[in-house]
């Protein structure tokens, strides 16, 4: 998961990283994390083959964190900005960008 720290609210409220509600539109701050690994697919049980995931390693995503579980298993790796990772399913990603330099552009163009 990618730490957002302040959010500015299109209004130019900033809302703090220890908020847990975005106070302009009364929901949770948006969870974004790159894909470090994705499992098989989906089983198809008719030809007992797996039907492969869009989402892919190296990918930004922005998702839903309500049904994600955290563990934190990466102490002191350098180069993330916190040390959880999260295990969620396909169904509950929101948005895909191919990369964080396209989701950075996207951020900026919306001042999240």
């Amino acid at each position: 998961r990618i730490e957002l720290g302040e959010v500015k609210t299109a209004g130019g409220i900033i809302i703090a990283e220890s908020s847990n509600v975005r106070a302009d539109l009364k929901l949770q701050k948006p969870h974004i994390g790159i894909v470090l690994a994705v499992g098989k697919g989906y089983y198809d049980p008719a030809d007992g083959s797996y039907d492969e995931l869009e989402i892919k390693p190296g990918m930004v995503i922005m998702y839903n964190g309500l049904g994600a579980q955290y563990y934190s298993v990466l102490p002191g790796v350098a180069g993330y900005s916190n040390n959880k990772v999260g295990l969620t399913t396909e169904a509950d990603v929101q948005a895909v960008f191919a990369s964080i330099e396209e989701f950075e552009a996207y951020a900026k163009a919306l001042s999240i």
